[in-house]
């Protein structure tokens, strides 16, 4: 298929395929009715099937084509039925199974190889068990319809179980809104939360969105505003417990243990050595690091007493709660134990809007400044914008959602530096 573009040599150099070669290949407009042919009514076999139905679904939809397929990926089958091997890539299956393979990495090579898999995994005795459970259809609940299910779009996005009286049952955030509803109903038998979902569910709404990180944010938003049932770890989350950092007379770091609820000011990022769920979490994590450390339990606000701390008559700790240790010593044990667990300073100079767009042409800006989420800009297909604004102060999920998109690549989005006088816009609903 002619792309239009040049190739990357990266492409090239794994393919094998030069921008030379597209030059006189056909558009997809032009083949896709013979393309959407031959895959109508079949079910999509694939190495991380996922990733290739994506392609060809976001392609049809650029043609005002709908596709929806069943699919298979011989990835997970792989792993269902030879779970000894330590690999199931597509290179360790031609090795392991000696599979026929002319030229890697090009189409109808690698989609022979799959064939040839596939003749290996037929003789398994569990094969048609196997297959039955990863195209396990999904049963539709009591009080919902087929045709409930099937206008789920599969884009990324929120969903919401409604039960009796429009009780909100659980709120759900995927990259693929169909695909995780139909998992729900599809273990019923498996959970018995499940099997209660099931049961109760009356009737689903769903929330598009551009991308993953705007689902995540909006999932965190429902859950606290409509505290559904079964949405327990997130809709208790308002009550949280800081660990903060002080120092004592004689120059030795010590903990306290205080409450916060969520939405409340922060205070001073730097002196913030954890952020908990509860009284209990954080006790558990102050002895743990109080052993692997060498820290005084005394100093962590652990123990009350007159004398030198329990650790220290058991060895573990050195001696601080009596002086007997450094302070400088000690605080450097503090300082690294703590690294991981202690809050990141907001790494940019001010607030910042994060940009995702979907295959669909949508396009989000989630606004958030100092690890607080301030509200979104939504631009649909045809220009219409939207604008939501929630100042919450800080948050521990939006923190914890910042923070994993700040560390991991996966997330398909930019990040748009934003001025105090547009984020003063913004925030007056201009």
């Amino acid at each position: 298929i002619n792309p239009h573009t040049h190739l990357p040599p990266e492409i090239t150099r794994i393919t094998g395929i030069t921008t030379e070669d597209l030059l006189d290949a056909p558009e997809f407009s032009e083949v896709k009715e013979k393309i959407y042919n031959l895959l109508e009514g079949a079910v999509l076999v694939a190495h991380n099937a996922r990733f290739d139905y994506g392609f060809l679904k976001h392609e049809f939809a650029r043609h005002e084509t709908k596709y929806s397929a069943k699919q298979l990926c011989t990835v997970r089958l792989s792993r269902a039925l030879f779970p000894e091997l330590q690999r199931h890539n597509l290179d360790a299956l031609i090795t392991h199974f000696n599979l026929p393979c002319e030229k890697r990495h090009r189409a109808l090579d690698d989609a022979k190889a799959m064939y040839y898999f596939m003749q290996h995994a037929e003789k398994k005795p569990e094969y048609d068990d196997v297959i039955t459970r990863l195209m396990k259809k999904a049963s539709v609940p009591v009080h919902l319809s087929e045709t409930d299910l099937e206008i789920l779009p599969e884009s990324a996005g929120v969903y919401l179980f409604f039960g009796e009286s429009d009780l909100p049952l659980y709120i759900g955030k995927s990259k693929n809104i169909k695909d995780r509803v139909l998992s729900h109903f599809a273990d019923d038998m498996h959970s018995k939360t499940e099997m209660k979902l099931s049961q109760q569910v009356q009737r689903i709404e769903h929330r598009v969105t551009a991308g993953e990180l705007g689902a995540l944010f909006l999932e965190s938003q429902l859950i606290k505003s409509m505290l559904p049932l079964y949405n327990k770890r997130l809709r208790n989350s308002r009550k949280m417990l800081l660990l903060k950092r002080h120092t004592n007379e004689h120059g030795y770091e010590t903990v306290t243990r205080e409450p916060f609820i969520s939405g409340d000011a922060l205070g001073e990022i730097r002196d913030i050595l954890g952020i908990f769920r509860s009284d209990k979490d954080a006790k558990e994590f102050l002895y743990m690091t109080a052993k692997d450390y060498s820290l005084c339990p005394k100093l962590l606000g652990l123990e009350k007493t007159s004398t030198a701390c329990f650790y220290h008559r058991l060895g573990y700790c050195p001696g601080a709660c009596e002086q007997k240790e450094p302070s400088v010593r000690y605080n450097m044990r503090m300082t690294t134990a703590f690294t991981a667990s202690k809050l990141m300073h907001w790494p940019f100079t001010g607030p910042i809007a994060i940009e995702e767009k979907s295959p669909e042409g949508i396009t989000e800006y989630t606004v958030v400044d100092n690890w607080c989420y301030l509200g979104s800009i939504r631009i649909d297909q045809e220009g219409n914008r939207d604008e939501s604004h929630t100042p919450l102060g800080f948050d521990l999920d939006t923190y914890k959602i910042l923070r994993s998109f700040l560390k991991n690549s996966r997330y398909n989005a930019k990040i748009v530096p934003l001025s105090k006088d547009i984020l003063s816009e913004f925030a007056t609903g201009l």
